[in-house]
């Protein structure tokens, strides 16, 4: 099915999803027989004007194993849910499980969403649901049960797209069971100065602390950036999205719901801030992730940005050095430099070289265009020698950097400005090397 561009996303899902299932209702009564789903379904990702087909995908990051079924066998175990743990004249479950497993057991407010014993529970549309989702690099996955309507969606693709089936969700709901427009709350006095006490950046708690994975989970949309506009309402960016919350009570701020709710953990109705067990403030939502304020040095943009002006300052100094030395060799030097001075700026010359050949090595290889991410990150990495010495050469000639600048400035090495530049380079180095320990990239 080819969606029309301009139409509008709700019109597209009834027309061509929902209008089908309502002429043949034994859909959502009974899954095909096994010998209809026999074959795999093949994922594709639409990549510069063509699909592009993938491989079945083996997982390897622990705990997640990303289990592998079929729609036929999701289907039956929703029925077996709905009816109280029995499918087809067998049991799998006591009706006492099933109730104790759709139960809530966690939630980190009363006001807000939580989990039951495998499930994530939401409120859509004033009906409960107990739902969970899941993804892969090209397949995403929903499955959703509104048990008091006795009614299961399993919703799975390839393509790309993490939230659709959340999307597609909340517009059945809304097409089955529409609810009338809530009145929406404004922002009282002094909500504006509370509000500017929240804004930053928030980085999700799930996450490595101690490998090198650590900055992976936030670029894999670990994030969520708030803002204040000048109204006292804050702008909260999810998973590309951005909605505006207003005040409740103080730290607590409900969803205006003016935008698409881009979270595969719950409504992302509410938000509520309350420290962390770290002092820090902490964002909780709906379902069983938080996210904790990371200071200014954490944050992605000052990471970017520094960098971006650190690697500036190493190249530069880099080729400058070079052309210096070039330039040395086609004239003649009447004051001979001492030796110290000369082996100060050949270790600035070594170092300025084996930074870009740690990144050459890093990022030695180009995204996947089907899985878009780096062979590395979802195949057994080969062992490289490189990388591996790497850590010990570069403390090794950051050690050396900041010996020679005190030397230099001592001696008088050089003229003022060459210290100050080699005294920056220096610096430059150590913040690189404290940026790289940060996020464990040597680990």
């Amino acid at each position: 099915m080819e969606r029309v561009s301009g139409q509008p996303f709700s019109d597209y899902v009834e027309q061509n999803i929902f209008a089908p299932l309502q002429m043949n209702n034994s859909t959502f009564q009974q899954p095909p027989s096994p010998a209809s789903s026999a074959r795999l379904a093949k994922p594709y990702r639409f990549v510069d004007g063509a699909f592009m087909e993938g491989g079945f995908e083996y997982i390897l990051l622990e705990p997640a194993g990303s289990m592998s079924s079929t729609a036929t066998d999701m289907a039956r175990f929703m029925l077996a849910h709905l009816s109280g743990g029995a499918y087809d004249g067998s049991r799998i479950l006591q009706p006492e499980t099933v109730q104790v497993m759709h139960q809530p057991h966690f939630t980190y407010d009363p006001t807000l969403d939580g989990m039951t014993l495998g499930f994530m529970e939401g409120v859509f549309n004033d009906r409960r649901v107990l739902f969970h989702g899941g993804s892969t690099m090209l397949y995403n996955t929903g499955l959703y049960l509104i048990p008091e309507a006795n009614t299961g969606i399993f919703i799975s693709y390839s393509g790309g797209n993490h939230l659709l089936h959340s999307e597609v969700f909340q517009e059945f709901m809304n097409l089955y069971y529409p609810v009338e427009a809530a009145d929406k709350p404004v922002p009282g006095p002094g909500s504006l100065a509370r509000a500017r006490d929240y804004a930053g950046e928030y980085q999700m708690n799930r996450k490595s602390v101690t490998t090198n994975q650590k900055i992976t989970a936030l670029l894999a949309g670990g994030i969520i950036n708030v803002a204040v506009d000048n109204d006292g309402y804050l702008l909260v960016t999810s998973g590309g999205a951005t909605n505006r919350f207003a005040e409740l009570t103080p730290g607590v701020y409900q969803n205006l719901g003016e935008g698409p709710s881009r979270d595969a953990f719950g409504r992302f109705h509410k938000i509520i801030f309350k420290p962390d067990p770290l002092g820090r403030t902490m964002l909780t939502t709906d379902g069983p992730m938080t996210y904790s304020k990371a200071p200014f040095y954490a944050t992605l943009n000052f990471t970017a940005a520094a960098a971006l002006g650190i690697i500036v300052i190493i190249l530069g100094s880099l080729i400058y050095w070079l052309i210096r030395m070039l330039a040395g060799l086609f004239k003649k030097r009447e004051n001979k430099q001492p030796i110290l001075a000369v082996i100060a700026a050949g270790v600035g010359i070594l170092t300025g070289i084996a930074i870009p050949v740690l990144f050459a090595n890093l990022f030695s290889a180009p995204p996947d265009p089907i899985y878009q991410l780096p062979p590395d990150a979802y195949l057994p990495a080969a062992a490289n020698p490189i990388l591996e010495a790497m850590p010990v050469i570069l403390w090794t000639l950051t050690g050396l950097l900041v010996v020679f600048t005190v030397i230099a400035w001592r001696r008088g090495f050089w003229g003022r400005m060459a210290r100050l530049h080699y005294s920056l380079f220096t610096l430059a180095v150590i913040g690189l090397m404290g940026m790289l320990n940060y996020w464990n990239i040597f680990i």
